[in-house]
């Protein structure tokens, strides 16, 4: 057998692997939050999680029962509308 071809069937079973894995860690991405994870997410105290959320409404949540959930799309937007601008982005 060809060394050539023994190293290339390595690197390829080596490559699958890795690719298989970067897309299992994909799809097990967390996607919705009790309220303690939202505010780890955002880096914030759970007390501002709930003020942003209960009393000014500025972060989306659901209550598909007696607890708030949140969504990563509804934190994720929520960071969006707080970005400040370098002034290397485009149009500033």
């Amino acid at each position: 057998m060809n060394p050539e071809y023994f190293n290339n069937n390595i690197l390829l079973i080596q490559f699958k692997k890795m690719l298989l894995s970067v897309v299992k860690d994909f799809h097990e991405e967390k996607q919705v939050f009790n309220k303690h994870e939202a505010a780890k997410f955002l880096c914030i105290s759970v007390h501002t999680l709930e003020r942003l959320a209960f009393k000014k409404n500025e972060i989306a949540y659901s209550k598909p029962a007696k607890h708030a959930v949140f969504l990563r799309t509804d934190l994720l937007s929520f960071l969006k509308r707080r970005r400040i601008p370098s002034i290397y982005d485009e149009g500033v």
